[in-house]
């Protein structure tokens, strides 16, 4: 629950934080045992300085689902934003 669902809660999104009938199917498959080397200039976000560059990290996201759709693969990436601003008692 402190990882989803109290932050969900305590942000008023009722659609998220829980894995029942009639909410958002959001979820991050991660390995633990695999290891990611941080490549500053493969990073997908708009900003591509970090301090993590070149750094070894335990664990790798091996895929992202938004409300049940695969979002995110290590090999592909969607061509459309597929995301929604959140409001409260959303």
């Amino acid at each position: 629950g402190w990882l989803a669902a109290n932050p969900a809660e305590l942000a008023g999104l009722h659609r998220k934080g829980t894995i029942e009938t009639g909410k958002d199917a959001d979820f991050v498959i991660f390995d633990p045992e695999a290891g990611t080397v941080v490549d500053a200039q493969s990073l997908e976000h708009r900003h591509r300085l970090t301090p993590y560059h070149g750094m070894n990290l335990r664990g790798a996201v091996v895929a992202t689902i938004l409300r049940g759709q695969t979002v995110y693969e290590p090999s592909s990436l969607p061509g459309a934003h597929l995301g929604r601003l959140l409001r409260r008692d959303d």
